[in-house]
C-alpha cells in the first residue's frame, strides 16, 4: 500500500467513527507502527483534516475536510452491487430506478475491471448440511480465490430465501434446496444420476443435466429408494464443461434479466 493509499484508509477509518479512537487501534488496522500512524495524522493536518486529539486519548475527525477515498475496493464494489441489485428486484419503481442510476454512476468512474463487478459480484457461496463442510471446504479450495465462501453448516433453511434473493443463479444436485430456488424463480440447474428427471424435476425456474445412463434411474419406490450401486457413474458422466455451459447460458445479460423480471414481477 503506498503511503497516498494509506492517509486516504486512514480518513476513510476515522470518518467511520464519531467517536475518539486510540491510535494503536487505528495503527493495527493500518498495518503500520504507531510512529508512522503519528506521523500519518500529522500529514493529513497539514492539509487541513480537522483531526482532534493526541497521543493517550484518542484521535475523531471534525465535519468539514471533504477529501474523497482513492478508489472503491473490490470488496466495497460487489457490497454495492449486492445492495444494489436487492433493492432493484424488490422494491418500488421508484426505489428501483434509484439503484440502476446509482450503479451506472458508480460505474462511470470505475477502472473497468472493477466496473465489470457491477454487473454481477462474482463471489461463490457453497451452502449445505455441517457434515459436507469438509467437503465444501475442499472444493472452495480448490477455486484458488477468497470470493469462494463455504456456508455448509453456517446456515439455516431459514437463511436459504435470503440467499436465493441475492444469487444469480444456483447449481445443486436432486435436493430439497433445488425445488426451493426452483420454485423462488431463481435460475436452478439440476444434477440428475440416481433419479429421473422426469418425475422429480423442480417445478419453476430450473434446467436438468442428466447422462440418461441405461443403469439410471436406479432409484425408485419400487426399491425403496434403495441401490446396490457403489460407483455413481451416472453423475461422474456429467462434465465440468456442461455444468459451465449452463451456468455461462443463465448469466449472459438478457436471460438473467428475464429471469430476475420473472422472479419480481
Amino acid at each position: 500500500m503506498s503511503r497516498a493509499e494509506r492517509l486516504l484508509e486512514l480518513m476513510q477509518s476515522l470518518r467511520l467513527r464519531r467517536r475518539p479512537v486510540a491510535g494503536q487501534a487505528l495503527a493495527e488496522e493500518l498495518g503500520v507502527s504507531l510512529r508512522t500512524l503519528y506521523r500519518d495524522i500529522e500529514a493529513l493536518k497539514a492539509q487541513g483534516a480537522r483531526i482532534e486529539g493526541e497521543a493517550g486519548f484518542g484521535y475523531v475527525l471534525r465535519p468539514g475536510f471533504t477529501l474523497p477515498p482513492l478508489m472503491f475496493s473490490l470488496e466495497e464494489v460487489e457490497a454495492l452491487a449486492l445492495g444494489a441489485r436487492w433493492v432493484e428486484g424488490r422494491a418500488d419503481k421508484g426505489l428501483t430506478k434509484a439503484a440502476r442510476g446509482a450503479l451506472a454512476k458508480i460505474a462511470a468512474v470505475l477502472p473497468p475491471e472493477r466496473a465489470e463487478a457491477l454487473d454481477w459480484p462474482t463471489m461463490l457461496a457453497r451452502a449445505g448440511a455441517p457434515g459436507e463442510r469438509a467437503d465444501a471446504e475442499k472444493l472452495a479450495s480448490q477455486c484458488r480465490s477468497d470470493r469462494c465462501i463455504v456456508f455448509a453448516g453456517h446456515s439455516e433453511l431459514a437463511d436459504l430465501p435470503t440467499l436465493y434473493a441475492l444469487a444469480a443463479v444456483m447449481v445443486t444436485s436432486d435436493s430439497g434446496p433445488a425445488h426451493f430456488a426452483a420454485a423462488s424463480g431463481l435460475p436452478t440447474i439440476v444434477l440428475f444420476g440416481p433419479e429421473t428427471p422426469h418425475l422429480y424435476q423442480p417445478l419453476g425456474n430450473s434446467r436438468v443435466i442428466y447422462a440418461g445412463l441405461a443403469c439410471s434411474p436406479c432409484l425408485s419406490a419400487g426399491n425403496h429408494r434403495k441401490s446396490a450401486c457403489t460407483d455413481n457413474v451416472c453423475m461422474q458422466a456429467i462434465s465440468v464443461e456442461q455444468v459451465f455451459a449452463a451456468v455461462s447460458e443463465v448469466l449472459t445479460a438478457p436471460i438473467r434479466d428475464r429471469a430476475l423480471a420473472a422472479r419480481w414481477s
